[in-house]
């Protein structure tokens, strides 16, 4: 069934809202993570647009929840799903950054490394695609939770149960990094709340007080991440690493702070009205970075290596403004990214890495 053309954009904006912030997140990294610059306009700045991009993954799980779970399709078709537009991906970039790391890092290229990454929730920023591929294996579940009845359910959890076990098994006779932590099937399950909400907020009517109320509830929510993690930042000055981690726990994607802001900016983002904007370049610009999106998440790392290297845009040896750095740095990356994903598009062979 088509869906109606506001419900579009309104996924296309949310699409384009969440990338953007995924690249801010990791363009404003070197500024907002490093002590020595905490308390500073610039790097308030960084840290500001920080906590208003964490919601960026949380985001595109509940956009996701709201377009599948009320789909029918069949196992088969769901499996296809998964292999094409999420798997097919995984292993071509997986492969792609390790050549890359090996090359730009010298990382080395081991095998036991490359499963391990693989099972454990792919090269660094690609663990995202992990998260959907569980996310996806449970659709047929979920929606059998959230519609009719399936015969064919009772098959299909005995069959995942059972690979489950088989890999959690397997994975501690390879004594593979961090195997027992992070493994392939688990990493999704701590967002499993997000995809159901995109579902169940995406079907509610909201009333304008409410989505008022959200906004409110997205704002204080986007405010207390930012002081959170200035706070925390002066804790691990002090040696203190209680919310320190590979990840600070504020800035975690399904912190209660985050979450927060999560749940509030999705209604407000899917039940806002984009008439005066879903038409001219505005709304030109938003559909290439919705249709662009995947690229843009699994290029930009790369292209922020080329560029940082080969303009010497690295902060500890910037002779200009941090702000003038942040600036250059992120446009350069938005358009160079843009450029390459729209030309890998293009490609019939390259495109299947992309999902498409």
């Amino acid at each position: 069934m088509k869906l109606p053309s506001k419900r579009l954009f309104a996924a296309d904006f949310i699409r384009a809202f969440a990338i953007i912030g995924v690249l801010a997140i990791h363009l404003t990294y070197p500024i907002y993570a490093r002590p020595d610059f905490a308390g500073g306009m610039t790097w308030w700045l960084a840290q500001s647009i920080n906590a208003i991009s964490r919601i960026s993954i949380p985001l595109f799980i509940m956009l996701s929840g709201y377009l599948l779970l009320s789909k029918t399709e069949s196992i088969k078709q769901t499996l296809s799903r998964i292999n094409k537009r999420l798997f097919v991906p995984l292993i071509a970039w997986s492969l792609f950054y390790l050549l890359w790391n090996n090359y730009w890092f010298g990382s080395g290229m081991n095998i036991t490394n490359l499963i391990n990454d693989l099972l454990s929730g792919g090269f660094g920023h690609l663990y995202f695609l992990v998260i959907m591929i569980d996310l996806y294996l449970l659709l047929p579940m979920f929606r059998h939770l959230l519609q009719e009845k399936t015969k064919s359910i009772p098959l299909y959890v005995l069959i995942i149960t059972l690979l489950f076990g088989l890999m959690y098994t397997a994975l501690q006779y390879f004594h593979l990094e961090q195997a027992e932590i992070n493994m392939f099937l688990l990493v999704g399950l701590p967002y499993i709340g997000y995809f159901l909400a995109g579902s169940i907020l995406g079907k509610y009517h909201f009333s304008k007080k409410q989505i008022y109320l959200a906004l409110l509830v997205w704002l204080g929510a986007t405010i207390c991440t930012a002081i959170l993690g200035y706070w925390n930042l002066q804790l691990f000055t002090n040696g203190n690493l209680t919310f320190w981690g590979f990840v600070p726990y504020f800035d975690n994607y399904v912190s209660p702070n985050v979450m927060l802001a999560s749940l509030a900016a999705f209604i407000v983002l899917k039940n806002a009205s984009y008439t005066k904007i879903s038409s001219g370049l505005f709304a030109k610009i938003v559909r290439l970075l919705a249709a662009t999106s995947l690229g843009l998440y699994v290029l930009h790392p790369f292209v922020m290596n080329i560029i940082d290297r080969a303009l010497d845009l690295r902060v500890d040896f910037m002779s200009e403004s941090l702000i003038v750095y942040l600036v250059k740095r992120s446009i350069l990356v938005l358009v160079i990214t843009t450029g390459l994903v729209w030309l890998i598009q293009r490609i019939p062979i390259l495109k299947k890495s992309l999902g498409e």
